[in-house]
């Protein structure tokens, strides 16, 4: 049993597939989410096969208004929240929020959330 939080755990899937759903190529494949366990953790994936973010941006991704390209506000809209409080909402459940991403091909978010006995 994992215990969660319906609601928060909804808005960090909503944010997370937002994000994926906003930035990918849909000509090369589809975002995709996933969800699987091992052990000790319940872990959610979502991938886009977007652009990428740079390396000097993903430690900086989840500080609250961050914007990796500030120039892009107008284009997608958003303030720099919604990856910030998934981290908050993942860190509330004990877990822990990941990002990898490589230019041109896209970027991985991974949330480790701990299972308990």
């Amino acid at each position: 049993y994992v215990r969660l939080d319906g609601t928060r755990i909804k808005l960090l899937i909503k944010n997370l597939l937002d994000n994926a759903i906003k930035y990918n190529r849909e000509e090369i494949s589809p975002p995709e989410l996933e969800i699987d366990n091992d052990k000790d953790h319940l872990i959610l994936r979502v991938r886009d096969y977007g652009a990428g973010i740079s390396t000097e941006h993903l430690q900086h991704l989840t500080e609250p208004f961050y914007r990796a390209d500030p120039s892009r506000q107008r284009e997608t809209g958003g303030y720099g929240l919604g990856l910030y409080l998934c981290r908050v909402i993942a860190e509330a459940h004990g877990g822990k929020l990941s990002i990898a991403s490589d230019l041109n091909e896209g970027t991985h978010v991974e949330v480790n959330l701990p299972i308990k006995a």
